[in-house]
């Protein structure tokens, strides 16, 4: 009985072992996309958006949920608390756009 009790105690510990040491190489967990956002403008890429989908509610005209995304600076201020992210992706709490 000691016999196997030592035998599976050494086959645990190697099992543990060999589990244990795994090392992940970050470019096989992250594999590159190939977005480029380095050529990524506001002006060419994200006013165009803005404008076609969300000037017909959120102009300082329309108002719509006191949110207004005219211009860089304001806009800025809605992706940095977050609202943005939270309506495009129907986030609880936030309303969904």
């Amino acid at each position: 009985m000691p016999v196997r009790r030592t035998i599976k105690l050494i086959t645990a510990v190697l099992l543990l072992s060999i589990t244990s040491c795994y090392y992940d190489v970050e470019e096989d967990i992250y594999p590159q996309t190939g977005c480029d956002t380095s050529a990524v403008t506001y002006s060419g890429d994200i006013n165009p958006l803005i404008e076609s989908n969300c000037f017909p509610c959120h102009t300082s005209a329309s108002r719509f949920g006191n949110i207004v995304l005219e211009g860089y600076n304001q806009l800025k201020i809605h992706v940095d608390n977050g609202k943005v992210q939270g309506a495009i992706n129907h986030a609880p709490g936030f309303s969904p756009m």
